[in-house]
């Protein structure tokens, strides 16, 4: 129920674009509560935007993930602070979201907030996206394959540690 209810108010908050506003769930329908509950919705609004822009860079089936690191405020409670969000686009396979985990835990790095819909895409031959089915458990068909997307929180990154 709060979960659904921060999720509408984000997805307003994005202003009544579809393909922002539709992604809104995907991005952020199984995450902990406890893990959303203080961000402000016009703070998960921009991520929202941001990890939907990403996810739709080019990229090619079997190719090395797309990686980015994004600093960013973001208002919590009523507090605005740094943080940095790592994301990644993959294509889907087993143990990618514990891998990422591991190496953010050995540098030292803990997650304040995860989300890693997999994701339905359909991308032409160069890797543009073309649609998003949206979050989805089934195997891929009708042309479209399965990628995860993953999105975390962590503190600030700064100087050599980046």
């Amino acid at each position: 129920m709060i979960r659904d209810r921060l999720i509408e108010a984000v997805t307003d908050a994005v202003g009544g674009q579809a393909e922002y506003g539709e992604f809104v769930r995907d991005l952020f329908g199984r995450v902990s509560v406890d893990d959303l509950g203080d961000y402000a919705p016009a703070s998960l609004a921009t991520l929202t935007v941001a990890a939907r822009d990403h996810l739709a860079r080019p990229r090619r089936p079997g190719r090395p993930a797309d990686v980015a690191l994004h600093d960013v405020r973001v208002t919590r409670g009523r507090q605005s602070q740094g943080i940095t969000v790592v994301e990644v686009v993959d294509d889907n396979r087993p143990f990618l979201l514990d891998s990422t985990l591991a190496a953010l835990t050995a540098h030292g790095l803990s997650p304040d907030l995860v989300a890693h819909p997999i994701l339905g895409v359909e991308r032409d031959s160069a890797g543009v996206l073309r649609r998003l089915v949206g979050e989805t458990t089934a195997e891929a068909n009708d042309g479209w394959v399965r990628e995860s997307l993953i999105h975390i929180h962590v503190d600030r990154i700064e100087g050599e540690d980046r």
